[in-house]
């Protein structure tokens, strides 16, 4: 029996958000990013993933694999290793495999390996009666990097600064660490934060100067013009004195609107005289804002979900409702996540629990779109049209049913059915002869 991995708890590395990003700091977190380096940029994806449109687009995405309901899951059992181990395998790893990746920390691990490229965290082996299973736990990519360090001889490799300020080599594989790579070996590079983290700042941004503007111009101004001998003294009703001007201003002050503008007319007494009128925008600026706010939302959802904002579910003409990831990228992250869990997490567990690594099975989710029942009723109806010309042609039409997965035991070759054309018509059976009235026959004797 292989002894168990020893089972640690490392303290995770976490630092303050930022909230007001600029330019320079995307750029700036974005290029220490790509030298591997990810203190700045997990900080950039945090503040991105508080943006309700990539929440939501994230959201999707994960939630397929990260709940058990969402899609049908199995267990597949290895091709290696006893027969008899290897199904006994299986089975326990079906029973297992919610308790050892728990929804939140699938969630965790998804989000992470979509936005940062790269996703981190630890085993915590746990007693089950007399048994010892794995526990998967999460750890923010805040305190990874990728670096020559002087660790063990030193190298070039995975480094996690724990919050307690301990620099550990990442090993995956040796039954303590998790490292989800779905890019390869530079993964950080395939992060979604590279290709839309402009697009996001942009989006905010420009949501920021619209909310300025509509500050500024959602509200009519309203302009007073106002003579010059406005400003003479006047004898109030109780007998003070004040210019003529504030007690026309202070009329309107009382006005629903927020902005004033007072303006001078004339030069004389005989010149102006009081008038008002309300100003407007008169510009479209604000489809400025509109039409820049949906290209970047477009940028973002094609980053996360493999299709912009436009091209949402639709339902029929080609197109799956329900269809709201790529099918491509959905069975990337499920073939990604399952081969880094099998590699990780359940060879370890098969060492020490059946003394052979080799009979851990796949998780395997069914990543294939639901059918469309419109869209097949729609071409059943025009494969049942074309059958008869395809049969005149003398084509089988067995082939073609069992292609768009119809039943065709009871359907006739192509030369059956022009056979059963070219038969002649049987000839009529003779009518037989009416029988006789019996009541005119009786009355006739």
């Amino acid at each position: 029996m292989a002894t168990r991995p020893r089972s640690v708890r490392l303290q995770p590395l976490w630092v303050e958000p930022l909230s007001d990003w600029t330019v320079a700091q995307v750029r700036g977190a974005l290029l220490e990013h790509e030298g591997g380096k990810f203190r700045t940029s997990s900080r950039l994806a945090d503040a991105m993933g508080r943006d309700a449109d990539v929440a939501g687009a994230l959201a999707t995405r994960t939630r397929a694999l990260a709940s058990r309901s969402a899609l049908p899951f199995r267990v597949e059992a290895s091709d290696q290793g006893d027969g008899r181990k290897r199904e006994a395998a299986r089975r326990r790893m079906e029973e297992l495999w919610w308790y050892s990746v728990p929804e939140d920390v699938t969630a965790a691990l998804m989000r992470d390996a979509i936005l940062m490229g790269v996703a981190v965290g630890y085993l915590q082996w746990e007693a089950i009666g007399s048994e010892w299973v794995p526990r998967v736990r999460w750890l923010p990519t805040h305190g990874l990097s990728w670096e020559r360090y002087a660790l063990d001889g030193g190298g070039e490799g995975w480094v996690y600064t724990t919050g307690d300020g301990k620099r550990e080599r990442v090993t995956p594989g040796d039954g303590r660490w998790l490292l989800h790579l779905p890019g390869g070996e530079r993964s950080w590079m395939t992060g979604a934060v590279r290709t839309c983290g402009l697009p996001w700042l942009m989006r905010s941004l420009t949501y920021r100067d619209w909310v300025r503007y509509c500050e500024k111009h959602g509200l009519p101004i309203l302009a007073i013009d106002e003579p010059h001998w406005a400003g003479d003294d006047v004898e109030g009703t109780d007998g003070s004195a004040s210019t003529l001007a504030d007690t026309f201003y202070s009329q309107f002050a009382t006005l629903p609107s927020e902005s004033v503008l007072r303006q001078p007319q004339g030069q004389t007494k005989d010149e102006g005289g009081w008038a008002s009128r309300w100003l407007e925008p008169v510009s479209d600026t604000w489809e400025t804002f509109k039409a820049l706010i949906e290209r970047c939302k477009g940028d973002i959802h094609q980053g996360l979900l493999g299709r912009d904002a436009a091209s949402g579910p639709r339902g029929g003409d080609g197109e799956l409702a329900t269809e709201r990831v790529r099918v491509e990228y959905l069975a990337s992250d499920a073939e990604g996540l399952t081969t880094t869990l099998r590699d990780q997490v359940w060879r370890p567990w098969a060492l020490y629990a059946y003394d052979d690594a080799d009979v851990a099975g796949w998780g395997r989710w069914n990543t294939r779109p639901p059918p469309d029942l419109k869209m097949r009723a729609e071409t059943l109806d025009k494969l049942g049209d074309a059958a008869g010309k395809l049969a005149k042609l003398g084509v089988d039409l067995r082939p073609v049913f069992e292609e768009f997965g119809v039943s065709a035991t009871e359907i006739p070759s192509g030369e059956e059915l022009r056979e059963a054309e070219a038969a002649p018509d049987a000839p009529a059976a003779p009518a037989e002869p009416e029988p006789e009235d019996d009541g005119e026959e009786a009355a006739a004797a």
